[in-house]
């Protein structure tokens, strides 16, 4: 009898970790998604806003640069990188 509850128990062992291989196999493949997502987000921003001001003058540039910038640290996961050196620079 106790033989068949080693067995029960082995298996039962093996099942959660072919489970926990499984989720972690999981995560890796919405963190995966998750960067590509970022990554298209961040192409379409700078679309959009190269699409809407494109102009030849050199203050109009700036502005377009400025909202391409903004829209790259809106899908950042990390935060507007480039917003904090500029503050840090101005202090």
């Amino acid at each position: 009898m106790r033989k068949k509850e080693r067995f029960v128990i082995y298996i039962e062992k093996r099942e959660v970790r072919m489970v926990k291989d499984r989720k972690m196999a999981l995560i890796e493949e919405i963190k995966k998604i998750e960067r590509e997502l970022y990554v298209k987000k961040s192409e379409l921003a700078s679309l959009e806003v190269m699409e809407n001001g494109e102009s030849g003058e050199t203050e109009d540039l700036k502005m377009v640069f400025e909202k391409i910038i903004k829209n790259i640290g809106k899908y950042s996961c990390g935060g507007n990188s480039v917003e904090d050196i500029r503050r840090m620079r101005r202090e």
